[in-house]
């Protein structure tokens, strides 16, 4: 489990790419002191990056400390560097989820939360108790991880008319919409209506949670752990209907349902998730 690491700050536009961009010509980057002044932010932030980058597992810790590029980053450094596709970031989202031991809130929030309308205070009170059950933490520490979720997802309705959107510090997961945050009431809403998803995230996600065989039972995908309807905060129903438009688009050679209801099996190309990865871009170059 780890509850910290990230200094308090979401993710915020253009670090993941400092950060790739910096230790793709120096693995030892960030032992540096000054690492800050490199990457234009301040010592904490550079703290962050770190944490983000190992989270989302974009980078990983080699001998003497070296963060090296992961496969994934390497693709989309190649295919989006700048992390400006919604692709990029249901990817990395799935990433967190799946990152029990780097991201345990995240992947508590989306796997066993499960509360659809909640205060902050009921969020933090419910991961306490899940803390407790395995190991000691920080009160103070799970209110600083709950902070630095909700921030990264939650978009606060109505819009603040006083802030400038040039000067927002908006983490771009937000731009998923998977959460809002009414002012007015302080209540944070899931929003567990249909995605605008492409069906490779899709794929990505299945591979990530049951494997990279060529299918599974719907209803054991369902309840799986980190399956896509938690990830994507969407209802088995909904699930369904993604699959049948992925099937439309892609084919279904590529991804399917066979069976009756009850006998429901999901079967989908039998590839790892970078593989769906490099679908979508090539899709997206053709």
């Amino acid at each position: 489990m780890k509850f910290s690491g990230h200094e308090t700050f979401h993710i915020r536009e253009g670090w993941l790419h400092k950060g790739l961009e910096l230790l793709s010509s120096d693995p030892r980057a960030f032992q540096d002191q000054y690492v800050h002044d490199q990457l234009g932010v301040g010592s904490n932030m550079a703290k962050s990056i770190r944490h983000w980058l190992q989270a989302t597992g974009l980078v990983e810790t080699k001998e003497k400390g070296e963060l090296l590029l992961t496969q994934l980053a390497q693709k989309l450094r190649e295919k989006d560097p700048y992390f400006e596709d919604p692709f990029t970031w249901w990817i990395l989202h799935v990433q967190l989820v799946c990152n029990e031991t780097g991201a345990t809130t995240w992947h508590w929030f989306f796997n066993r939360f499960g509360q659809k309308r909640f205060v902050r205070e009921t969020c933090l009170s419910s991961l306490r108790q899940y803390a407790a059950s395995t190991r000691k933490v920080s009160p103070n520490t799970l209110e600083r991880d709950v902070s630095t979720f909700l921030s990264s997802y939650a978009k606060s309705v109505p819009i603040d008319p006083d802030v400038d959107p040039e000067d927002s510090y908006d983490c771009p997961f937000q731009d998923l919409e998977l959460m809002t945050e009414f002012r007015s009431t302080r209540v944070f809403r899931v929003n567990d209506g249909a995605k605008q998803l492409p069906p490779e995230a899709l794929g990505y996600s299945l591979a990530k949670c049951v494997g990279v065989h060529s299918g599974d039972s719907f209803d054991h995908i369902v309840g799986s752990k980190n399956s896509p309807n938690r990830c994507f905060c969407i209802s088995p129903t909904q699930l369904f209907e993604l699959v049948e438009k992925a099937s439309d688009q892609l084919g279904t050679e590529i991804m399917r349902i066979d069976g009756l209801a009850g006998q429901r099996t999901v079967k989908y190309e039998s590839q790892d998730p970078l593989e769906w990865v490099e679908d979508y871009f090539f899709h997206q170059d053709h």
